[in-house]
């Protein structure tokens, strides 16, 4: 993930507020159990690439 979309990407979980700990149960799960941050959105459309989603 390039620099400035980790940045981005770590601000809009910091705003999170309201049922934080099951929303960092969530990203903790998704993060670090899936393929989800890597994985391309489509395999032949749009963003079919690393990180697309």
């Amino acid at each position: 993930m390039n620099v400035e979309l980790k940045r981005r990407y770590e601000y809009l979980k910091s705003l999170v507020v309201e049922r934080s700990k099951q929303f960092s149960d969530l990203i903790d799960f998704m993060e670090n159990e899936t393929t989800w941050l890597t994985a391309p959105a489509s395999t032949r459309f749009h963003l079919c690439k690393e990180s697309g989603l």
